[in-house]
């Protein structure tokens, strides 16, 4: 599974769902200088860093909704969750059409691109990961059991129209990402 390093509070911002609509997280969009290409689920990790700005409004009060107000309710080096990559736009395209919240919680400045964040899920018990620099690839805890039989990966399952639809393009990985699901033969 790909995933992707953010210093906190943003990393936490980015898998916390809104309570209004839990689609949609309280941070929507993770703004960069660089383009990202990916598409599907991603992962979520917690640098080791905190960023004293997690004190201020409107990031305070957010958090606090969420029941986070001490510096020992961050995850630091974990991986917090995972949200579905849906496009990557200019930021200046959304800087309009965003509200005061997101626009603290980002730059959208320049040229920079604003990756745009769905279907928040935040781990119940966040998981001790050593992040990297941009796009890297996790092996979630679940991933052990989850390696497809030898020879096979995911065009060879039954179930890969669903993953295709639900996880991005899986064709040729090894691994089953679709917990609790396991690897099951497709009829030819």
């Amino acid at each position: 599974m790909k995933a992707l390093s953010l210093t906190e509070p943003w990393a936490t911002l980015v898998v916390l769902a809104r309570k209004d609509d839990p689609l949609i997280a309280e941070k929507q969009y993770e703004t960069r200088d660089k383009a990202f290409h990916h598409r599907g689920w991603l992962a979520i990790q917690a640098t080791k860093a905190l960023d004293p700005i997690w004190r201020t409004e409107p990031f305070r009060s957010v958090l606090a909704k969420h029941g986070i107000a001490v510096e020992a309710d961050f995850h630091l080096g974990c991986v917090v969750g995972m949200v579905e990559m849906v496009y990557d736009w200019f930021a200046w395209l959304k800087a309009s059409q965003i509200s005061a919240q997101e626009m603290a919680f980002g730059d959208f400045s320049g040229s920079r691109h604003a990756y745009e964040f769905r279907r928040p899920v935040r781990f119940p018990k966040p998981r001790p990961a050593s992040g990297m620099p941009g796009v890297w690839t996790w092996r979630p805890w679940w991933d052990e059991s989850m390696t497809n039989p030898a020879g096979k990966c995911c065009d060879d399952c039954d179930h890969f129209a669903r993953c295709c639809d639900f996880l991005g393009d899986v064709i040729g990985n090894p691994y089953c990402d679709w917990a609790p699901t396991r690897f099951e033969q497709r009829a030819r």
